[in-house]
C-alpha cells in the first residue's frame, strides 16, 4: 500500500507533494513556482544592495580624495563609483521598488555629491594650469 502525503505551500496555499517541494529561507515548506519568485525577489535585493553601496563608496571616496589622493586615484575611484550607481539606476528603474524610496533618492543624492567631491582636486589643478598659462602669456 502506498501513502501519499500532501501538504500546502506556505506562501501561496496550493497543494503540493513534499518530496517534490523546496523550503524558503524562513524553512517553510513552499511550491516550485513560489520558489522561482523567491530566488527573483532575492536577487533584486542583492542587486539594489550594490547599488546603493557603489553610492556610499562614491561617497567615502570622494570624501578621502579630499585628505589623500595619490595620482588622483580616489578621484577616479570616486567619479567612476558615483558614474557607475547613478548608470545603472538609469538603466533598471525597477530597482527603486526593491531599495525603497528613501534609500533610492539617498543613492542619487550619495552619488551626486561623492562625484563633485571627486572633481574638487582635478579641477584645481586644471584651474592652477589655466592660471599659470595666464599669467605667462601676460608678460
Amino acid at each position: 500500500m502506498l501513502v501519499v502525503m500532501s501538504g500546502a505551500c506556505a506562501t501561496c496555499g496550493a497543494a503540493i507533494d513534499p518530496s517534490a517541494a523546496s523550503y524558503s529561507e524562513s524553512g517553510d515548506l513552499i511550491c516550485k513556482r513560489c520558489e522561482a519568485l523567491q530566488t527573483i525577489h532575492t536577487g533584486d535585493k542583492r542587486a539594489g544592495d550594490a547599488i546603493f553601496g557603489s553610492a556610499i563608496a562614491a561617497f567615502v571616496l570622494g570624501l578621502f580624495s579630499l585628505g589623500c589622493n595619490p595620482w588622483f586615484l580616489a578621484s577616479l575611484s570616486a567619479i567612476g563609483a558615483g558614474m557607475g550607481s547613478i548608470t545603472t539606476m538609469l538603466r533598471h528603474p525597477e530597482y527603486r521598488k526593491t531599495l525603497g524610496e528613501g534609500r533610492w533618492i539617498a543613492a542619487w543624492v550619495l552619488s551626486v555629491i561623492g562625484i563633485c567631491l571627486g572633481l574638487v582636486y582635478p579641477a584645481l589643478l586644471i584651474l592652477g594650469v589655466l592660471l599659470v598659462g595666464a599669467a605667462a602669456a601676460t608678460q
